[in-house]
């Protein structure tokens, strides 16, 4: 029996349907974009002469859309998954604003989009499908399209995490150098920026991070906490508290610094420590459930083909 064919008229409602989400997804995320000039425009007015300049009525859904980012946009909202997704996006390496509008425009977007793409490709491929099975497939591929941005920030801020925990090292090192050749902090800092790009290429973001504070006025070890402890990378966050101690009060910084370098060595050389015997563990469960057998087989089909053979010829 030939199965009938999807009516076209359908078809088309489908893809009109999909192109009007994608319209307004794309409005959505233009409005968050733009229109940042008029409201600092307005903030500077109100602050400077105490009212708002009259910018006319075209702004004001632009304005609204700011407005609704930057709500969404407080680091300091006592929302957890807001503080959660922030805090990925900055061990991401994605510390601009316009990265979690994006991230929320993806959320808003992704699961509509998959939903009505997996309706379509269902109804094309299986004409005859019921209305229970249709959106049975929408749930799952709307699901899957809701979790997917999480998880894949979530996988890209583990990778640099993990990137920059080797860099540690590295940096804490060069700093001694630096400090031995008479350098102060600040101008450490701004010499890794400059020429550590091929050595510490994740750090090297961060670190110019904390410089445009320090340009912008904040004290160093302010700069160093804030930019560097939101990683929540616990070496980083120990070089930092021994910076930030050594800027406040004073000090030789060499010996602190070399002796959290040998602490570090130390630290590094139990977790490879505690790896290796793991990966020990490990490979012996292999090693029972694919080579003994084996191995017995090997050792015990000898004398097993002999016992059969010498009983065949008992018996016989």
């Amino acid at each position: 029996m030939i199965a009938p064919s999807y009516p076209l008229h359908a078809l088309a409602g489908w893809m009109i349907l999909l192109l009007a989400l994608f319209g307004v997804g794309l409005l959505l995320v233009w409005f968050s974009f733009s229109g940042r000039r008029t409201i600092l425009t307005r903030r500077f007015a109100r602050l400077v002469r105490d009212d708002s300049p009259d910018l006319g009525a075209q702004h004001d859904l632009r304005s609204w859309a700011q407005r609704w980012a930057r709500s969404h946009l407080d680091p300091d909202a006592p929302d957890a998954s807001q503080r959660e997704d922030l805090r990925l996006l900055a061990c991401a390496g994605w510390r601009q604003r316009e990265a979690y509008v994006a991230l929320l425009g993806l959320r808003v977007l992704l699961p509509i989009l998959s939903s009505v793409g997996a309706m379509i490709h269902a109804s094309t491929q299986r004409p005859d499908l019921s209305g229970i099975d249709l959106m049975l497939r929408a749930f799952i591929a709307g699901t899957v399209g809701l979790l997917a941005p999480k998880l894949l920030l979530r996988l890209a801020a583990t990778a640099r995490v993990r990137r920059l925990r080797e860099e540690v090292g590295v940096f804490a090192e060069i700093l001694c150098v630096l400090f031995d050749a008479g350098l102060s902090l600040e101008q450490s800092l701004r010499v890794l920026t400059r020429e550590g790009g091929t050595i510490l290429t994740d750090l090297r973001l961060e670190l110019e991070l904390v410089l445009r504070h320090i340009v912008a006025g904040a004290d160093r070890a302010q700069a160093l906490a804030l930019v560097l402890d939101e990683l929540q990378i616990a070496e980083l966050s120990d070089l930092v508290r021994l910076l930030c101690q050594i800027e406040r009060h004073g000090g030789a910084a060499q010996q602190p610094l070399r002796e959290f370098c040998r602490l570090l060595d130390d630290r590094r050389r139990t977790e490879l420590q505690e790896t290796v015997s793991k990966l020990s563990a490990k490979m012996t469960i292999v090693m029972i459930l694919f080579l003994f057998p084996a191995l017995l087989v090997f050792i015990g089909g000898p004398g097993f083909i002999a016992l059969k053979r010498a009983l065949e010829g008992a018996v016989g």
